[in-house]
């Protein structure tokens, strides 16, 4: 859900997994995130508005989250 507090389901438009998480913030500060699957563990994120950058083997998508 959006907004967040501790995780994210991540759902991707291809059937691949995902291979690596990152959060950035809007100062452009980049941030690995611990990903399972395709849960993505946002609890120790800074609460605010975040860009949510996930990769595939072949892709990253990007999502604008808030985080509470």
């Amino acid at each position: 859900p959006n907004p967040a507090t501790d995780r994210v389901q991540v759902s991707l438009p291809v059937s691949e997994p995902v291979t690596a998480a990152w959060i950035v913030d809007l100062t452009g500060r980049r941030r690995p995130v611990p990903v399972s699957g395709h849960a993505v563990d946002l609890s120790a994120a800074p609460s605010g508005i975040l860009i949510l950058q996930v990769a595939t083997s072949n892709h990253v998508y990007n999502h604008r989250i808030i985080k509470l």
